[in-house]
């Protein structure tokens, strides 16, 4: 497996991010290393505005290709031992 450049600063952010809505979503792409965020106005839009299009398209790959994403869970909702 080759190694991933992870941007440890958006890595961060996925853990200590807080959404009491539960409208937000993190995801790594094991294929990039690439930290994503969705939001349930990126799946749920009907009219895509042009700068939706690539987070559309994210989500898209994320549905059809769930084995590339693993979903980063806040580190406040994770349960502690």
């Amino acid at each position: 497996m080759a190694k991933l450049k992870i941007v440890q600063s958006e890595l961060v952010m996925a853990f200590e991010s807080s959404d009491p809505t539960g409208d937000a979503e993190w995801y790594l792409d094991r294929r990039t290393g690439d930290v994503v965020l969705i939001t349930q106005d990126w799946f749920d839009a009907q009219d895509v505005q042009d700068w939706q299009k690539d987070e559309v398209e994210r989500w898209t790959d994320i549905e059809k290709n769930p084995e590339s994403y693993l979903q980063i869970e806040p580190a406040k909702k994770q349960k502690r031992c």
